[in-house]
Formats: structure tokens, sequence, C-alpha cells
């Protein structure tokens, strides 16, 4: 009879492990997608403005390397032990987020004081000729920070005062500093994936349905108090207007998804990217999938991402204990829920938001952020498993 069991945990075991290797090589397969992606979207930019079709793809593929090889860290990192470093974590990115917007607009230390629409924007540090973004490093901050508050207050989750409100004034706080960049779309991306997290340790619904509704009349409210917002808002409800105005990005990327019919036109190929869609390599690099691989290959990558959710669910469930499970749970609804809203733009189901598409899009911060983040699910796969035991932090 024992020796049954000892099969049967077995043979449960390998299945955790094969979820987080499994994890790890489709994530790498998004980097790869993504590189090659990139390079045809950012080429003929990259010739125009330094005379070198590789200078994009060359800085992608720098901040992919520094990803990978800290996911391969965190992957050999007892993720218990991370517990020690969710207060800290969370007061940098409150420091760096207020310094960010502290900052003078001269300030050599200030990256992207202009944005679209005309709004100013502060949302990178420019150090050692690197951008780095806090609101992508404040995510994983405020998931570690939320897993570990939730074990920690387990019993006073039911209590608003004492287990609910010390949640919305940190989300309050991060969330506030985040808009105010503005980035509203990494704001939502937080704070809904820390009220999942409340919801998942089994917080009550009397307290948490008011929260979702206050924050939706708060997220209209940040929309009406900035003209371009409201304008992107209701183009969207009316899209009678000029391709020329602000609905000029959104036509182009119905353009390029359409123009891919069911295989595509082929990689390096497509036409919108030729200045008809703007930051094609960044935001709406899902067009440029369309355009190029067709409905096939834009189903591949939806497919992905649903066995990313798949694969990143079954290890939080596997975890050994509740704050591996918040943990893991935070990071699969950051990745996943980033990956469809910015797939919702590309078709236009919502307005456009700014959110990258996770391992895919241009950008160093969110590509770093996503790699480590796997590279945590990877450590809970394997403590789970039994292959990696270290002394955890209590």
């Amino acid at each position: 009879m024992k020796s049954a069991d000892k099969g049967k945990r077995s043979s449960r075991s390998g299945v955790r492990k094969d979820h987080g290797k499994a994890l790890v090589r489709l994530t790498l397969a998004f980097v790869l997608i993504g590189l090659a992606v990139v390079y045809s979207a950012s080429a003929h930019i990259s010739e125009a403005a330094n005379g070198d079709d590789w200078y994009l793809l060359v800085r992608q593929a720098q901040k992919a390397v520094v990803g990978i090889l800290l996911m391969i860290l965190f992957s050999k990192i007892d993720y218990r032990n991370l517990r020690k470093l969710a207060k800290p974590l969370l007061w940098v990115s409150f420091f760096s987020l207020l310094v960010l917007l502290l900052l003078p607009e001269d300030s050599s230390l200030l990256g992207g004081v202009a944005g679209s629409d005309g709004e100013k924007v502060r949302r990178w540090y420019s150090l050692f000729g690197m951008s780095i973004q806090p609101s992508e490093f404040a995510k994983f901050a405020v998931i570690l920070w939320g897993a570990h508050t939730v074990v920690t207050k387990a019993s006073f989750l039911e209590n608003f005062k004492k287990g609910v409100l010390p949640f919305l004034v940190v989300l309050g706080v991060i969330a506030f500093l985040v808009v105010v960049e503005p980035d509203l779309s990494q704001a939502f991306l937080i704070s809904v994936t820390l009220l999942g997290i409340l919801y998942l340790a089994g917080s009550r619904k009397a307290h948490l349905v008011p929260i979702v509704l206050v924050g939706i009349l708060a997220f209209l409210l940040f929309c009406r108090m900035e003209p371009y917002r409201w304008e992107r808002l209701m183009s969207h409800i009316d899209d009678s207007g000029s391709s020329e105005g602000i609905n000029y990005q959104s036509e182009q990327s119905l353009i390029a998804v359409g123009s891919g019919g069911l295989v595509g036109v082929g990689w390096g190929a497509g036409r919108q990217k030729l200045r008809f869609l703007p930051e094609a390599h960044k935001d709406f690099i899902f067009s440029i999938i369309g355009e190029e691989f067709g409905l096939l290959g834009a189903l591949l990558i939806i497919t992905g991402y649903g066995y990313f959710c798949y694969l990143g669910l079954n290890i939080a469930r596997s975890a050994k204990d509740r704050f591996g499970y918040y943990l893991s749970s935070g990071i699969v609804v950051m990745i996943v829920l980033g990956a469809i809203l910015n797939m919702m733009v590309v078709v236009v189901l919502i307005p456009s938001t700014g959110l990258p598409l996770p391992f895919i899009s241009y950008g160093g911060s969110s590509l770093v952020v996503s790699l480590v983040s796997v590279g945590v699910l990877r450590s809970v796969a394997k403590v789970s498993a039994g292959n990696l035991r270290m002394k955890a932090v209590r």
C-alpha cells in the first residue's frame, strides 16, 4: 500500500515538473517569435534613424539575454525566500514612481517626456543608455507583497478595516502614482491583479463588489480629467470620425490584421509597418503578426497564451503553500490579462491602452519582468516536485 502511495506521489511530482519545464520552453518560444517580429516591424525604423536595420533587434536581444539569465537565477531560488523582499521591493517601487514624478522635465535621468495625443508622460528612467520603466517592476512588487500579506493577514481578510483596507491604501497609492505618469492601463492591470489575489484569498464579496464599482467610477473619472483619454474612449464608442484623427492607429491596425488573410503575406513582407502603423514593433506588434502570418499565426499566438494560462494555473494549484499559490496566480493574471488586453486593442474591441504584448513587444522592462516572473513560476514547480530544497523563510 505504501509503495502504491509513493508511486502516486512520484507521478504527481512528475506532472508538476513537466509543467514548469513546458512553461519555460513556451516562454522561450515567445521570446524567439518576438525577436523575429520585432526585427520585421522595426528594421526600416532602425535603418532610417541609425543607419543599421539591426539596431533595435540587437537592443531587444540584449534585454532578452538579461531577462533569460535572471529567469534562470530566480528558478534556482526557493520562491518562499522571496517573502523577505516583499516589503522592501514595494517601498522601492513606491519611491521610484514618486521620484520619477518629482524630477524636473529637463533632468538627464528622465526619459519619455512627450507622448502621443500631446500628453506629457513620465514613464522611464534613462540610466547608462537604458530605459527603465518603474511601473513594470511595480507590478511584480505588488504581486509579491500581496501574496505575502494575504498569508500574513489570513485571519483578518473577512474584516474590512483590518484585512481589506490596508490593501486598498497600498493599491490606491501605487495606482495613483502610475496614473499620474500617466499610464492608466498599467494602473488598471495592477489593480485587477491585486484584487484577484484578494478574491482568491477568500475576501468577502460584500467588500470586493463595492470596491470594483468604485474602481470603475475612478477609471471613468481619470478618463474624463484628461481630454485625450476621454476623446479616445468616446471615439471608440462612436468610430465615425476621420481616420486622420484619434482613430487612425486603430484603423491601421485593422487594415494590417485584415490584410493577412489565412496564412499572411509572409515574414518581412508586411506593408502597414512602413510608416502607416505607428510604433508597430511595440504595442501593436500583434497587428504585424496578423498581417505577416495571417489568421493561423494569430491563432497560434492566442493558443500559446491559453497554454501559458493552463500551465501557470496548474503550477499554482500544485504549490506547497498558500503563498506559492497566490504568488503564482497573481503572475498568471498579470501576464495573461496583459496579453488579452493587448490583443483586444489590436482588433479594436477596446480603446488603445498602451500595454505591451508579453514576451513579444519591443521593450526591456516588460520583457525582463515577465521573464523573472516565469523564473518564479518555475521555482514554485520545482519546490512542488521536490527538486528544489532550501530552508524557507517563515
